[in-house]
């Protein structure tokens, strides 16, 4: 946080004779900074007004109060509101911004949960708080597994963190590794996995039959449905329920549960019934079409 020009709080000492020989000469812009001058209260960069309360010199654990800055001095000052890390605050008179630090990306992170049930709202609210005035962490919920992520430049960075939650908040958190969200893919393709979907429960009927080839892809090219179904064998409204229950039963895959990615479903071939075949069929169908036969033909690898 800089300052530069006269930042105000409290009413200046009285004048020496030096002064009242005549009217007080306003410092430079960049100059000095002040707890109170005639430039009135210091803004931000958004021209939102800040209060002063003490100007500190800071030398290790001691502290110094004084009543004014020059252009060089490194600070503290005491009762700042609404500026964060990187605002530049200024005189309404001379308004300046400077370019704030860049903060490199954050390459350690722990996951953190409350001991209590009922210091979750509390935490999220410290960790939001202390990423706020420290720009170097950050704090993000992985939407796999639900944990609550803060990163940081190191462990260190991260242990003074978790302490500070412990000290200055008095929450009691668990601090551990973040889980992996592993994935399964396909390492080989396989052609002609037929499935058919028949039940009669004595009133409309369901009836699909669905023919799939399934291929590799990249493990990060996510996952691709095409139909190559002529004659109208299966029509258009069902294809697509074929690859809505493909997407369904590729999100929990047969190994350990983990989504499956990186391979392409092609719709080959299909049968239909004149009154038992559905949208709701042909879903059923597709998924454990798609499902089953990578467990039976041991098709997925976790990575």
């Amino acid at each position: 946080m800089s300052s530069s020009a006269e930042t105000a709080t409290r009413p200046p000492p009285a004048s020496s004779s030096s002064d009242a020989a005549g009217p007080h000469k306003p410092e430079p812009a960049g100059g000095r900074s002040r707890t109170e001058g005639a430039a009135g209260r210091p803004t931000d960069r958004r021209g939102r007004t800040e209060r002063i309360g003490r100007i500190l010199r800071v030398r290790a654990d001691r502290q110094t109060e004084t009543d004014r800055a020059t252009a060089g001095d490194i600070v503290a000052v005491a009762g700042v509101k609404a500026a964060r890390a990187g605002a530049t605050l200024c005189a309404p008179g001379a308004p300046l911004v400077l370019e704030p630090p860049v903060t490199a990306s954050p390459v350690v992170s722990v996951a953190v949960e409350p001991r209590g049930s009922g210091d979750a709202d509390r935490l999220a609210t410290a960790l939001a708080r202390m990423a706020d005035e420290d720009p170097s962490l950050s704090v993000r919920t992985d939407p796999e597994t639900g944990q609550t992520l803060l990163s940081g430049m190191g462990e260190l960075h991260l242990e003074v963190a978790v302490e500070r939650l412990r000290r200055d908040h008095r929450l009691d958190v668990a601090v551990g590794r973040p889980r992996v969200a592993y994935r399964e893919t396909v390492v080989r393709g396989v052609s002609g996995l037929l499935y058919r979907h028949v039940k009669q429960d004595g009133g409309a009927g369901q009836f699909a039959h669905v023919m799939l080839d399934v291929e590799p892809l990249e493990h990060d090219a996510g996952f691709e449905f095409r139909s190559t179904v002529t004659g109208g064998r299966v029509p258009r409204e069902y294809v697509g329920a074929v690859e809505a229950g493909c997407r369904d039963a590729l999100a929990a895959g047969p190994l350990g549960g983990h989504p499956v990615t990186g391979l392409r479903v092609t719709l080959t071939d299909g049968a239909t019934h004149p009154k038992d075949s559905s949208e709701m069929a042909f879903r059923t169908a597709g998924g454990p079409g798609a499902r089953g036969r990578l467990t039976a033909f041991w098709l997925t690898a976790i990575y």
